[in-house]
């Protein structure tokens, strides 16, 4: 079963989502830059 929430301060899954212009974009694409994720639900 695949875990469904996140502790403060514990490191993200890999993620790959669409920008706002459609292109793909992962984490890994960000890494070492400053990143704020929102999860809704």
């Amino acid at each position: 079963m695949a875990k469904t929430s996140l502790s403060a301060g514990e490191k993200a899954p890999q993620l790959c989502l669409p920008d706002p212009e459609g292109n793909e974009i992962s984490l890994e694409d960000l890494k070492g830059k400053w990143v704020a994720l929102y999860f809704y639900r």
